[in-house]
């Protein structure tokens, strides 16, 4: 019997300045040309007390770019990158 194939995933993980944050979209955009999507329900009281620009952000996404942000000890899942 063979056996199953193990599915292939891996993370991509990186570190950008924030340019720009959006609240009512909840459209996050970097100076290396990266943007992000933030779940603002999951996100909401916390995303604009550490936007300090240029915030230094650290990001780790799945292969299909479900990503969670990081910055000052704070963790912001469930955003998505877009670009």
């Amino acid at each position: 019997m063979a056996e199953a194939p193990i599915p292939f995933s891996f993370m991509i993980e990186g570190s950008v300045s924030v340019a720009n944050y959006d609240s009512v979209t909840g459209t996050l955009d970097t100076y290396e040309g990266e943007t992000f999507t933030l779940d603002q329900r999951a996100s909401e009281g916390k995303t604009i007390a550490w936007l300090d620009y240029p915030a230094q952000l650290h990001y780790r996404c799945d292969q299909l770019w479900n990503c969670t942000l990081f910055h000052d000890g704070i963790a912001v899942p469930n955003a998505k990158r877009i670009k």
